[in-house]
C-alpha cells in the first residue's frame, strides 16, 4: 500500500512539473515574436504620445550622466546606465561610458530570409 502511495504522488509531482514546462514553454519569447516586434517597434513608438514615450525609455533607462558643459567633439553624453544588461561589443553591461573613445552609430535593415 506504501508503494501505491508513493507511486500516485509522484505521478501528480511529474504532472505539476509537466505543466510547468508547457507555462514556461508557452512563455517564451521566440525569434519570431522578436523580429516582429523589431518590425513594429519603430511605427509603436512614434504613435505612442511623448508621455507614453518617455515611460518606455523609463522602462530600459536607469540615468543619463552629463557633462556640465558641451566638450570639444560635441557630446554631452558621459555615460547611461540600463535598467538591465544589455549586449555591447560581445559583453553583457548596465553601463555605457561614452566619454573615451568614439562611438558608431549603427542602422540595421532586418529581413527575413
Amino acid at each position: 500500500m506504501e508503494v501505491a502511495a508513493v507511486l500516485c504522488f509522484l505521478d501528480i509531482i511529474i504532472g505539476e512539473l509537466q505543466s510547468q514546462i508547457r507555462s514556461i514553454q508557452q512563455e517564451k519569447i521566440s525569434g519570431d515574436n522578436i523580429y516582429r516586434f523589431l518590425l513594429a517597434f519603430d511605427e509603436v513608438y512614434h504613435s505612442a504620445t511623448e508621455a507614453e514615450q518617455k515611460e518606455f525609455m523609463k522602462a530600459f533607462i536607469e540615468r543619463i550622466e552629463m557633462f556640465p558643459e558641451k566638450r570639444k567633439d560635441g557630446s554631452w553624453i558621459k555615460k547611461i546606465v540600463f535598467n538591465f544588461p544589455v549586449p555591447v561589443n560581445g559583453q553583457e553591461v548596465k553601463e555605457l561610458p561614452l566619454e573615451s573613445g568614439t562611438t558608431l552609430e549603427t542602422v540595421a535593415l532586418l529581413v527575413r530570409a
